[in-house]
């Protein structure tokens, strides 16, 4: 029984040391995309890089209103030229 408690023990501390190896791995991952965020976009954290997405997908809408627009505008104009 002692026997059992033991493998179970040295079972438990090698999944706790890959999880930890993980976490390492993990932690370092997270900090390179921060870093590459800073580099590219020259913002500090993910709430920042959601504004900017959220910003840009509102300019994004307007942009493709606009053009919309002056696709319709353009196509009027042809018509009354071939009219």
């Amino acid at each position: 029984m002692a026997k059992n408690i033991l493998e179970e023990v040295k079972k438990v501390r090698k999944e706790l040391e890959a999880r930890k190896q993980k976490r390492a791995e993990l932690a370092g991952r997270r900090k390179q995309l921060l870093q590459q965020l800073q580099d590219d976009f020259g913002l500090d954290s993910l709430d920042e890089a959601k504004a900017e997405a959220d910003k840009m997908e509102i300019e994004l809408e307007e942009k493709d209103k606009q053009l919309q627009s002056m696709l319709k505008e353009l196509d009027e104009m042809r018509e009354k030229m071939v009219a």
